[in-house]
């Protein structure tokens, strides 16, 4: 799961993004690497043409789209960690037990190129989700008409349908990427600004005790900001 805290003053509207562990960032990275060595391997050995079928194309569309995401992920927490190191604060989760976790408050401009980041990595997960599914009614379509499927589960269908997939998962996030890229605005030091409309799109009000404790107890509370979290979907 990926926190976001919602930051709100009078005047600027921030979001502040949790860094993970170096422990974690590591095995991240470990993990991506392991990734990235197996899709490359696939997409060698099947992006020849006498290994190119229905299959296969599909199969290489999700190569790509799992290197795409993997890619990204790690590419911008080890941003966070060495490149942006001086907007990652500590922030104590629970003063009792002096737990404390990393948040990145990016800056303008940079928050902007981020933020259309992040939504290629939703696209391009949502676009493996697709495409495996598509993988799924393929191989059950074989199976149940396999005289039919010769004749119509070709390569250029597959591949029709492969761009359906990554055209579908892109018309789900560009609008708000446009609309959220275009109501940024920087505030005072640079922050990163973002307009009420977005923040009351995005937040999502986690009422618990844990939460509340959370907002409560930070350092970095003060009369002038309020605090809300809210938790997205990252890399499964």
């Amino acid at each position: 799961m990926n926190t976001t805290v919602i930051t709100a003053d009078r005047s600027c509207n921030q979001i502040s993004y949790l860094i993970p562990d170096m422990i974690v960032l590591y095995i991240e990275l470990a993990l991506t690497l392991e990734i990235l060595l197996v899709n490359v391997c696939i997409l060698c050995i099947f992006i020849r043409k006498e290994n190119r079928s229905p299959v296969t194309v599909l199969l290489l569309a999700l190569a790509t789209t799992d290197c795409l995401t993997a890619l990204l992920t790690v590419t911008m927490d080890f941003c966070g960690y060495f490149v942006f190191s001086d907007d990652v604060k500590p922030t104590v989760k629970y003063s009792n037990l002096n737990e404390t976790v990393l948040l990145w408050n990016r800056k303008y401009p940079s928050c902007v190129i981020f933020n259309v980041l992040d939504n290629i990595v939703y696209s391009c997960h949502m676009s493996s989700i697709l495409i495996t599914t598509l993988l799924c009614v393929q191989k059950a379509l074989a199976i149940l008409f396999p005289i039919w499927s010769q004749s119509y589960l070709t390569v250029k269908t597959s591949l029709i349908a492969g761009m359906v997939a990554l055209l579908s998962s892109l018309s789900l996030f560009l609008p708000s990427v446009i609309i959220a890229s275009l109501e940024m605005s920087s505030g005072s030091n640079g922050a990163c600004c973002y307009s009420d409309k977005h923040i009351s799109v995005v937040v999502d009000v986690l009422r618990n005790g844990k939460c509340n404790t959370w907002l409560n107890e930070s350092k970095n509370n003060s009369d002038y900001f309020l605090r809300k979290v809210a938790m997205f979907p990252r890399l499964g």
